[in-house]
């Protein structure tokens, strides 16, 4: 995936959108990506969800959506 399409696939998903999917919830983000949140079963985790984005046409994890320490924001890592 090259910058420019992992920069509109990202566009617009904000941390309010992500802060409140649910383990086992898809958000469907736009027509060609969905957010699903998944649950790491971590005892040791403050918070155990990890959200990922999907492409719809393949269900393909494009990259793990992290917050920053303070949650004000969201950082991404790309999935190869």
């Amino acid at each position: 995936m090259t910058n420019r399409k992992f920069n509109k696939a990202i566009k617009g998903i904000d941390i309010d959108i992500v802060k409140s999917i649910k383990e086992g919830e898809m958000y469907n983000h736009n027509d060609d990506y969905h957010l699903y949140a998944y649950d790491m079963d971590c005892d040791c985790c403050k918070d155990p969800e990890m959200i990922v984005l999907k492409r719809n046409s393949d269900d393909e994890e494009i990259a793990v959506l992290l917050f920053n320490v303070d949650e004000t924001r969201i950082t991404y890592q790309m999935l190869i």
